[in-house]
């Protein structure tokens, strides 16, 4: 994976382009988001745009002046966000783990970037609704009379926007939830090995002296259980080797394999499954070597116990004999298939030690006792420790982050889109005062008045999650869940948690406009002014 150097440390190429293209939704949806709200309160301002034709400005005057108060307002947008980013990032350091801050006296480019930014918003944002303010007839917009006829096709590029924003909300919230079913798979999935209490930490130096005095101290400590040298601990993505071993049909074929160096006391510590024979003992020669079930199948044996006693040779010559067999074991991180690995012995190649602490004992009090001990060992190296479960952890810590990333910027689409529903409601609010007015005097109920704008909106929030779904899944299938050899499916609670959340949010925000829409007085609705 390709990765950018910060000042923090490194970025992986995927995250900036996936919080890039993040951003750039969310400024169409905010700018589509306008667009809804500026030509809903374009009615208001049909008199003034109708007195200012008939005093002589033309259609060109009249859009100037509208791009320049879209300009002015994104400028003042613009300004404002600096102050609230810089907040911002210094809230996100500590979840993204980077530093982060603006300063655009040593970056020159960002200012640039903020001048195209703005004049890009302003005309993807301000030339509709413009166009539309300047294209209304002069004596429709001093009478006030009905506006249906200059605004019907208005209306209908207006569902299309609302239908545009809740398309990238729904997906951002496809997203989200794929992510965090994925992390509480991966969380809960077994590994093979033991991962609760044991304790890794660094083994500077590997004579023979050294970790024999380690390995018999360590064992004096009433906290310490199960205790294992070894080159790397199973499911991360640290150091192995990686060997060609012969197939026994075939010489002139290898396959790969992934070579542990560890003690015999590895099995122990990490509770593999011994399918057949035994693990090779600490006297044991040098040639005695375990494998997993896949490494037993790729040498051709069905069965665990036919391969104990049996040899294998790599492409460099060295001949092994089997001692034992173990159940497969998730070796490397979860985006990886199940690996052919053997274990043999190799205390040059131990860089590694493992202790399990007893849970029922104190954990601190045993760890300060480890520190102790290895300070005496190795005088002159610093102790660093960390437990198994976090270290496998963070190997999904980008994808942590990303999720609680999209969970803000699902919130950000949610609630930009609200506003343009808003907008589309309170524009056909302004349309049928009239008839609503009749409804009432009619004797329809608040009920039914919310039911008139509430249908519609079903229909375009219907329509956009029809096409959400299979962008979303398709998206989140291919650029994500294929990433990884073992990962979920994504079936029904996906889109059914999407859908009803965008449909409970969405029911609020049409509810609380079309209930005012409902509740206003008839008489000033069929007054004539």
């Amino acid at each position: 994976m390709d990765e950018e150097t910060g000042p923090g440390g490194l970025v992986s190429e995927s995250t900036l382009n996936g919080m890039q293209v993040i951003a750039i939704i969310l400024i169409l949806t905010a700018a589509i988001n306008f667009v809804n709200l500026a030509t809903a309160q374009s009615v208001k301002r049909a008199k003034e745009i109708g007195i200012r034709k008939v005093l002589g400005s033309n259609k060109s005057h009249l859009v100037i002046q509208f791009l320049g108060e879209v300009f002015l307002i994104t400028s003042a947008s613009v300004i404002l966000s600096l102050g609230l980013s810089e907040g911002a990032l210094i809230k996100l350091e500590p979840l993204l783990g980077y530093d982060l801050g603006l300063n655009l006296l040593a970056e020159p480019g960002i200012i640039f970037f903020l001048l195209g930014l703005i004049v890009a918003v302003t005309m993807l944002a301000g030339f509709y609704p413009a166009m539309v303010l300047a294209n209304y007839n002069p004596v429709h917009a001093i009478k006030n009379s009905s506006m249906n006829r200059a605004t019907g096709q208005g209306l209908s590029v207006r569902r299309v926007l609302v239908v545009a924003q809740f398309f990238i909300s729904q997906i951002l919230i496809i997203g989200t939830l794929v992510i965090v079913f994925q992390m509480s798979f991966i969380q809960n999935k077994e590994l093979g090995f033991d991962t609760e209490a044991i304790l890794t930490f660094s083994i500077p130096e590997r004579t023979a002296e050294k970790m024999s005095l380690l390995k018999s101290r360590l064992a004096g400590i009433s906290g310490v259980g199960e205790t294992s040298f070894y080159l790397a601990s199973p499911g991360g993505a640290n150091t192995n080797n990686i060997d060609d071993i012969k197939n026994p049909d075939n010489a002139e074929e290898t396959f790969n394999a992934n070579r542990k160096n560890v003690d015999h006391n590895y099995a122990n510590l990490f509770d593999l499954e011994l399918l057949a024979g035994e693990f090779y003992r600490e006297e044991s020669p040098g040639d005695r070597t375990v494998l997993n079930r896949k490494f037993t199948e790729q040498l051709g044996y069905t069965d665990p116990q036919q391969a104990v006693g049996q040899r294998f040779e790599t492409r460099w010559g060295q001949t092994y004999i089997i001692n034992g067999v173990v159940e497969d074991f998730h070796n490397l991180a979860l985006w990886s298939g199940m690996e052919p690995v053997y274990m043999m012995s190799g205390p040059s190649q131990y860089f590694e030690g493992g202790v399990k602490l007893r849970i029922d004992e104190g954990y601190k009090q045993a760890i300060a006792q480890i520190e102790s001990i290895w300070n005496d060992v190795f005088t002159e190296d610093v102790f660093t420790y960390q437990f198994l479960d976090e270290r496998i952890a963070q190997q999904y810590e980008s994808e942590q982050q990303i999720s609680g990333l999209l969970q803000v910027f699902a919130g950000l689409a949610i609630f930009i889109g609200c506003l343009g529903l808003y907008g589309l409601v309170s524009f056909m609010a302004n349309q049928k005062v009239k008839e609503i007015g009749i409804r009432k005097v009619l004797g329809a109920t608040v009920t039914g008045i919310i039911n008139i704008f509430s249908k519609e909106v079903l229909v375009l929030l219907g329509i956009a999650f029809l096409l959400a779904g299979p962008v979303g899944y398709y998206a989140m299938k291919v650029y994500y869940l294929d990433n990884y050899v073992y990962s979920i499916s994504i079936g029904l609670p996906v889109f059914a948690v999407a859908i009803v959340a965008t449909v409970i949010i969405a029911a609020g925000t049409v509810g609380f406009r079309a209930f005012k829409a409902a509740t206003a007085n008839p008489i000033k609705a069929l007054r004539d002014d």
